[in-house]
């Protein structure tokens, strides 16, 4: 039984260009990508190197945002 197996890229270079032609062509996949980044980023700054000052000012944005909604 012979199984079918993906066709990859013989370069990075090759698997990149098809990442931008996918994400050219599904902005929402794009926007997904972009959300999920800004989320790990502040969560990491978050965790790891807010001073107590600056949490204090998140939680403040974060009331604010509560707020609005």
């Amino acid at each position: 039984m012979s199984e079918k197996k993906r066709k990859g890229y013989s370069t990075i270079e090759q698997q990149m260009r098809a990442n931008k032609e996918y994400l050219d062509r599904n902005p929402e996949a794009k926007e997904r990508g972009n959300r999920s980044r800004l989320k790990s980023t502040c969560k990491r700054f978050i965790r790891d190197f807010a001073t107590l000052e600056e949490l204090e000012e998140i939680k403040v944005l974060i009331a604010e945002r509560s707020t609005k909604k």
